[in-house]
């Protein structure tokens, strides 16, 4: 038998390692990944969609931060589950926020009590139709974000900010300060 770096070859060609000369088992160890985060991939991909931190996940889970970074780097599959939660979580913010900018009625229902003639309580449910009007906020924000050409121009402000400048360009012409402005 020959030693080769660590293995041993017989002369019929195979090397092994000494374990497994020794009948020492064919499997490796399984790693931290595939025992406490591989079974686990569905539920952190639901933790983050929630809106979960890796603080969070982490502490759920019991795995260490710098696991889930360290695992985030070195697997695709674990990097994919928190990208497709982080992509799903902006798809519904988007679509919550445009909804906001565009305004939309909804249902509203109130149960009242009564009594009728003969005494009994009776619940009456009445159904609303109520409407959200539209968000100006909203609507900038969605424009700032996906129209290049749209300016947002809130004069209000800009007068605001230009009589700031200018009472400070008083005070200081009045206090002797020189304000190169």
């Amino acid at each position: 038998m020959l030693r080769v770096r660590g293995l041993f070859c017989a002369k019929s060609g195979g090397c092994r390692t000494r374990r497994a000369l020794r009948g020492g088992g064919g499997m490796a160890r399984q790693s931290k990944y595939d025992t406490d985060i591989k079974p686990y991939l569905d539920d952190i991909r639901k933790a983050v969609e929630a809106g979960a931190t890796v603080e969070e996940i982490a502490k759920a889970f019991g795995i260490a931060q710098s696991s889930i970074y360290k695992y985030k780097a070195e697997k695709q599959e674990f990097a994919e589950v928190f990208a497709r939660g982080r992509a799903r979580v902006v798809f519904d913010i988007k679509a919550a926020l445009l909804k906001k900018a565009l305004g939309y009625d909804y249902r509203e229902q109130k149960s009242v009590g009564k009594k009728d003639k003969d005494g009994e309580n009776i619940v009456l449910v009445e159904t609303y139709t109520r409407h959200c009007p539209p968000s100006e906020t909203a609507a900038a924000m969605l424009l700032r974000n996906y129209d290049k050409d749209w300016i947002d121009r809130d004069n209000a402000s800009a007068r605001l900010k230009q009589q700031e400048l200018e009472l400070k360009k008083e005070i200081a012409k009045a206090n002797n300060f020189d304000l190169n402005v």
